[in-house]
C-alpha cells in the first residue's frame, strides 16, 4: 500500500526526455513509452531524487489550484500507476 509517508524515486530502467511541458518515459525492460501531462510531468521531475510524497503533494498545491484531498488522491493514483509499470519504486 502507497501513502503519503512514503518516498518515492524513478526507478533506473528506464529514459525519459521533456518534451515542452510533458514527459515522455520509457520503460526500457518492456520497451513501452509513457506520456506525462503538465502535472504528471512536474510530478516526474520532484521524483528524480528518492523524496517523500507528502513533499510532491506540497509542492504541487503550491504550484497549482487544488484542494488537498484531491491533490492527494490523484498523486497517489499516479505513482501507484507508475509503481504497477515499474517506473517508480517506493521506499518506506
Amino acid at each position: 500500500m502507497l501513502s503519503i509517508k512514503d518516498i518515492v524515486v524513478t526507478r533506473k530502467n528506464q529514459v525519459s526526455v521533456d518534451l515542452d511541458g510533458e514527459v515522455v518515459v520509457l520503460n526500457t525492460d518492456s520497451g513501452i513509452y509513457y506520456s506525462l501531462q503538465e502535472v504528471g510531468a512536474r510530478v516526474w521531475n520532484l521524483m528524480q531524487n528518492p523524496v517523500p510524497v507528502e513533499s510532491i503533494r506540497d509542492t504541487i498545491m503550491e504550484e497549482y489550484a487544488v484542494e488537498e484531498t484531491r491533490c492527494v488522491a490523484d498523486l497517489l493514483s499516479l505513482l501507484r500507476k507508475l509503481r504497477e509499470e515499474g517506473l517508480v519504486e517506493v521506499r518506506d
